[in-house]
């Protein structure tokens, strides 16, 4: 049998740093709770030493098994996501300080490499994020979604958020911890996930992001009546001075200006909402074998916004966002639209009403209840194929014919082999079912030298929705443009060879000048001149005279 120092060297008790503060306060614990009566030193000495040792036994358990400490810390740790086209992941202590960041993409991996957001106020390390986001040029026309899984209320408001997004292109939503750990878990962004929620209860199954967060944006704002727009306090500002200077304020001052001044203001200030109020629209319908007809009336205002067509099975009064809402128009002059077969549950009958938008406000009107026309539909889907360069990918589909059909979603993943809307986004929403075909360039969309899949979902009226196929492709890195580059060096090298006709050319011109100018002159002149002349005239002369 092992010994109690076999068995603590086996768990390298002598690696263990022990805390000297703990120790100190368990040998105090131990101390306060001993009978206050003589103990012989050396039972003494033994219990103190328990102690230390119990201290160091508590020590070695909380270093030694790491799940533990997690289950313990679980419950004061909170997350929050940024999401931009970069997510992030942000892990907040009890007191909301920082203690891990964590790119959710590769554009959040490369944010976060020049940012030190340890041990900084999840609000500070937010605005750290957001600021870096938007030198980068991720903030241009981009939506921005934070989202905050933890106990409590978010340390940080929407208000602060917006201090560097501005307004209306940003959320704030909560969820729980066990929320933020199954969309991990299943490979999901926590924020992403949040919104698609909020969107579906807003009725926006189909909707963009953008759409999504401008829904959430008009549902925070109040709904403002006629009856609850008029709120005048007309005593303090019709107080007449002259009525102070009287010598008898009991009796006298009280009864007579109350009962007189009082009503005179209501009628006068009563009118001034009623030029800002907002107006309802009447709605009125019917329905056969074509669909469901809904016509409304006309909304003429300074602050319009549009008109959400709403629906539903159960509510008799239905309106915006409560019920979601089946059409937004944003013309004021369209007041009249027909909700095709497919489009909502067939055979049902639906309550419509119309809620009118203005800038700060909504109005809801009456209500009609219609029936939707029975009929059933048949879902098609399509076949995708693609080729890839160094440009970019070219995508082709064939059409789909349905008159149910709303349109098609380009999705896009670069590790989902099987990529299908919702659950991988889109890369495109393209509601002309004519168009059959997409090309999309390097370095917006995809980048040089990655594998993506594709597919394309056919999203129906009910909601249905059919995925195509999947297809890999692959863009080629530019390799080519690199290999061209070296080919330029080798040619200055040889040229320097002109080193060698720079030496031979002063050397032949100094050598050839005297040589040929110095020997040819003296002797052609030299030898033809004497000997022609002086043989011949000397020979015929002596010859007659001698006889």
């Amino acid at each position: 049998m092992q010994s109690i120092h076999e068995q603590l060297s086996e768990i390298k008790i002598k690696n263990q740093r022990v805390n000297p503060q703990l120790v100190k306060n368990v040998v105090n614990c131990a101390e306060s709770i001993a009978p206050r009566r003589a103990i012989p030193l050396r039972v003494r000495r033994l219990s103190l030493a328990f102690a230390a040792a119990f201290a160091i036994v508590l020590t070695i358990a909380l270093t030694s098994f790491p799940k533990a400490t997690r289950d313990l810390t679980f419950a004061n740790m909170n997350y929050y996501t940024i999401d931009i086209n970069p997510s992030i992941s942000v892990q907040t202590d009890a007191d909301g300080k920082v203690i891990k960041t964590e790119g959710l993409n590769e554009d959040g991996q490369k944010l976060l490499e020049s940012l030190d957001c340890n041990q900084k106020p999840i609000d500070e390390a937010i605005a750290l994020i957001l600021i870096a986001a938007k030198e980068n040029g991720y903030l241009d026309g981009n939506n921005v979604v934070v989202g905050y899984f933890g106990e409590g209320s978010s340390q940080i408001t929407q208000e602060k958020i917006e201090e560097y997004t501005g307004k209306g292109k940003t959320v704030l939503l909560a969820g729980t911890k066990d929320q933020y750990n199954d969309f991990v878990e299943n490979g999901l962004k926590p924020g992403i996930e949040l919104l698609t929620i909020e969107g579906e209860k807003l009725g926006l199954e189909e909707g963009s992001f953008s759409d999504i967060i401008a829904a959430i944006v008009l549902a925070n704002v109040p709904e403002l009546t006629a009856t609850s727009t008029p709120k005048i306090t007309a005593e303090p500002t019709f107080e007449d001075p002259s009525f102070t200077p009287a010598k008898e304020p009991s009796s006298e001052k009280t009864p007579s200006p109350s009962p007189e001044k009082t009503p005179s203001p209501t009628p006068s200030k009563t009118p001034k909402p009623s030029s800002s109020a907002y107006i309802s629209s009447t709605i009125s319908g019917s329905s056969n074998e074509n669909g469901v007809y809904l016509s409304w009336s006309k909304v003429t205002h300074s602050q319009f916004n549009g008109y959400k067509v709403v629906a539903s099975k159960t509510n008799s009064s239905p309106s915006y966002p409560n019920d979601g809402y089946v059409y937004y128009i944003t013309d004021s002059s369209k007041t009249s639209v027909t909700v095709p077969p497919g489009k909502l549950s067939p055979d049902t009958y639906y309550y419509f009403s119309i809620t009118v938008l203005y800038d700060n406000g909504k109005a809801s009107g009456n209500s009609v209840r219609l029936k939707t026309p029975a009929q059933s539909i048949s879902y098609e889907g399509t076949s995708l194929s693609g080729s890839a360069n160094q440009s970019g990918v070219s995508l082709s589909w064939s059409k789909v014919n349905s008159p149910y059909a709303s349109g098609y979603k380009v999705v896009m993943s670069e590790t989902d082999s099987t990529p299908s809307y919702p659950e991988n986004g889109y890369l495109e929403w393209i509601t002309n079912l004519s168009t059959t075909s997409r090309s999309y360039s390097c370095c917006s969309s995809i980048q040089a030298g990655h594998t993506y899949w594709f597919a394309i979902t056919v999203v129906y009226s009910d909601g249905t929705k059919v995925t195509s196929n999947a297809i890999q492709l692959t863009i080629p890195a530019p390799t080519p443009t690199q290999t061209s580059t070296p080919s330029a060096t080798p040619e200055p090298t040889p040229t320097a060879t002109t080193e060698p006709t720079a030496e031979p050319t002063p050397e032949p011109m100094a050598t050839p000048t005297p040589e040929p100018t110095a020997e040819p002159t003296p002797e052609p002149t030299a030898t033809p001149t004497p000997d022609p002349t002086q043989e011949p005239t000397s020979e015929p002369t002596p010859t007659p005279t001698g006889t």
